[in-house]
């Protein structure tokens, strides 16, 4: 006879559990950080106008392989131009050209966790409203990293990031929520939107990527990963993310 047994699904205990990083873990995550930052320096170097989307990627990718990685942490987005209007494009053989800006969306998984980062690149001088894009972005990523600490809602890290591209005119052009959760995947809870449950707590890993993405012209994203402290943050991330430009 054989006793009947219940199987009780424990994904959201599960999920709860990974929220906050135990110090070995964090040592794991800026692991996979240093791989991606120095495969991202590498392949920096080699981008020019005339290479496409695609090479950019790909020796993106095989730089992280290369460097440790067990593999990308997602597939890696390039997206130029025009293209850079749409949030998640992944990348094709457009070519680079002068006066664009590339939205570079990338992450390394080592020894089972992963990194995520976004750096937005000028190819020369570009456009002055994307100019004046790209520095609003910048400060409402800072603003959203500063307002970080044990404690507060989640859904504030939200409200002052979206409050402050409201209030520069692009809210309807900042169409994703603020950040996420990251850990074994790519994506984990806390979800840092408008509607993003809970409290912020010691030991999350979380990132912070504001963007705004106007149709016909192009788009700026910025991220970093976060490490939430008791009452600041840690950026974990290295890249300067107000500077980045390509010469030509």
């Amino acid at each position: 006879m054989v006793a009947s047994v219940e199987f009780v699904p424990l994904d959201s205990e599960i999920e709860e559990i990974r929220k906050q990083k135990e110090p070995a873990e964090i040592d794991m995550i800026v692991r996979a950080i240093d791989v991606a930052t120095k495969a991202f320096t590498e392949v920096f170097d080699k981008i020019r106008p005339g290479r496409t989307e695609k090479e950019i990627a790909n020796e993106l990718d095989y730089a992280m392989r290369r460097l440790g990685a067990d593999h990308p942490s997602f597939t890696t987005i390039v997206a130029s131009g025009a293209r850079g209007a749409l949030p998640h494009a992944e990348p094709t053989d457009k070519p680079l050209r002068e006066g664009e800006t590339v939205i570079i969306d990338f992450g390394a998984q080592v020894d089972g966790y992963c990194s995520d980062e976004t750096c937005t690149l000028s190819i020369g001088e570009v456009n002055g409203r994307l100019q004046e894009i790209l520095t609003i972005v910048n400060k409402a990523k800072e603003l959203g990293v500063k307002t970080i600490r044990t404690g507060i809602p989640v859904k504030d890290v939200d409200t002052v990031v979206r409050g402050f591209i409201r209030e520069a005119g692009y809210g309807d052009f900042f169409r994703h929520g603020t950040g996420h959760g990251v850990g074994i995947a790519v994506h984990e809870a806390p979800s840092i939107n408008s509607t993003g449950e809970g409290i912020l707590e010691e030991g999350m890993v979380i990132t912070v990527e504001p963007g705004i993405y106007i149709p016909n012209l192009g788009g700026v994203r910025l991220e970093d990963m976060v490490l939430v402290g008791s009452d600041s943050a840690r950026v974990l991330t290295h890249i300067r993310k107000d500077m980045l430009s390509v010469n030509t």
